[in-house]
């Protein structure tokens, strides 16, 4: 598994049950957001943390906009700063459906709703709530296992957050409740004192064992297995009820051969790093609280990951700083926008970012791509001014002039998820005495912003700028770059 990233839980559209015909009614839209869909994954104050930044379980988010439709009626709205999204129209004479949906990444998330129109309805202004999982559609249906449940863990946690599993296979989450939750992104190589877990997946129905991968989407994609598994680690039942998957109880290995019912197995090892060369992590570090004693205990692993936590954005960012995360565009002289998501500049964030050994902080991969771009561009010989190769060819020929240093930098910080923004000055003096405009940018890292200058000498570093003595007013914030 590679992935816990923040994510939409759910739509929730209230709207009344019915209504009469002509009168007024209003339909509200929340969405729902966090790392994590069961309630005990958090305490009630939310102690839960994303790259040291604390993360509230189930917001109802702001500003964002959903498609609704009321009946033949098409609306766009857009949730208020509280996380509400309201629509008022007025009822016709038969029953209508509501219907809202929300987009993001590709995805799309629906939820509708069906309103009685009666001379009888009692009060409009009651609603009433239904709630849609962003599970996809139905796949097959698996009846629970019939295996024997094991003492010491009784959970309930979706397929897609099953890092609750591999804490209940380490410790009898029946006398402990969680306290808090910290989430880190690491490379890692071989260690003797850490703690990995893996998982894996299975299937046996009449026909035999089957083994399991988890889908873009939270499906399932099954391959025929020649015998049945022996994995010795912790075994949980799996269902599936109209295509969304739960981790539940416990339970023992099952061993037959065959199944009369289909059953399916969540099964957590704990293991070692054993591997020479970095390779990604995401580290869980949860705080428990004994229920009987109130004594507290630390509990650490490390589940293998991909190279997709290289770009993830602070859990924490204000929703204001979006806009230095998009692709830099040019004046349109100059040509197509830079997108964030280029092969070229995703891989080279991939290759400065995997050398980074141990936690992948926001800082230290600011710190690392701005060592890149300073150590292997060079400034031209024949300076120019504005941009001449944008941020692609820069990083092609391996040369370019502040502007187009800059341009390079902006697109690999804000592919890596860190917000970026340029500074534009019309006068600077350097400390070779030459005074002309000059251009550098700055990074958001750690609920601070960081300059940075590439073009100087080698004592220029993150937030240290030694090659500009003083310098004028600046143009303003740009998330752009007119020159």
């Amino acid at each position: 598994m590679s992935s816990n990233f923040a994510k939409v839980i759910s739509i929730t559209l209230k709207t009344p049950t019915e209504v009469k015909p002509s009168k007024k009614f209003t339909i509200n839209v929340y969405l729902k957001t966090g790392d994590n869909i069961a309630g005990f994954i958090y305490n009630k104050n939310g102690n839960t943390y994303i790259n040291g930044s604390r993360k509230l379980p189930l917001v109802y988010t702001p500003f964002k906009t959903f498609f609704s439709s009321i009946g033949a009626s098409k609306n766009n709205i857009k949730s208020s700063s509280n996380g509400v999204a309201t629509r008022t129209d007025t009822a016709g004479k038969s029953k209508f459906t509501v219907k809202v949906s929300y987009s993001q990444g590709g995805k799309t998330w629906s939820i509708n709703k069906t309103v009685k129109v009666t001379s009888s309805a009692k009060n409009t202004k009651k609603t009433y709530t239904t709630k849609k999982s962003t599970n996809n559609k139905p796949v097959s249906k698996n009846n629970q296992s019939t295996t024997n449940v094991k003492s010491g863990t009784s959970i309930k946690v979706s397929l897609s957050n099953h890092e609750h599993a591999h804490l209940a296979s380490l410790v009898n989450m029946d006398s402990y409740i969680i306290n808090s939750k910290k989430i880190s992104y690491w490379n890692l190589k071989k260690s003797t004192t850490l703690t990995r877990v893996t998982d894996y997946i299975y299937k046996v129905d009449k026909n035999g064992w089957y083994s399991g991968t988890i889908k873009s989407k939270n499906g399932v994609s099954w391959k025929k297995l020649t015998k049945k598994p022996n994995k010795s680690g912790n075994w949980f039942n799996l269902t599936n009820t109209s295509g969304k998957y739960l981790i539940r109880n416990k339970v023992t290995q099952y061993t037959n051969d065959t199944s009369k019912i289909a059953l399916m197995f969540f099964v957590s090892v704990k293991t070692s790093i054993n591997h020479n060369s970095l390779i990604p992590y995401i580290s869980y570090n949860y705080t428990l609280v004994n229920k009987n004693t109130k004594s507290k205990k630390t509990v650490r692993f490390f589940e293998k990951s991909d190279t997709s936590i290289y770009f993830i954005k602070n859990s924490d960012l204000p929703s204001s700083y979006n806009i230095y995360l998009k692709d830099v565009i040019y004046l349109k002289s100059f040509g197509s926008p830079t997108s964030l998501k280029d092969k070229t500049i995703k891989n080279l964030v991939i290759n400065i970012i995997k050398k980074i050994d141990g936690e992948i902080t926001p800082y230290k991969k600011a710190n690392e791509i701005f060592k890149w771009v300073h150590n292997n561009i060079r400034y031209p010989s024949s300076s120019y001014s504005g941009t001449r190769y944008k941020a692609l060819g820069t990083l092609s020929g391996k040369v370019g002039n502040c502007v187009d240093q800059t341009h390079l930098m902006v697109a690999l910080l804000r592919s890596s998820g860190l917000p970026t923004k340029y500074l534009n000055y019309a006068s600077c003096v350097f400390r070779s005495g030459l005074v002309t405009g000059h251009v550098f940018g700055i990074v958001y890292v750690n609920n601070k912003w960081y300059e940075f200058d590439t073009t100087g000498g080698s004592d220029n570093g993150l937030g240290i700028i030694k090659n500009v003595k003083s310098r004028s007013k600046a143009y303003g914030n740009l998330t752009n770059l007119n020159c």
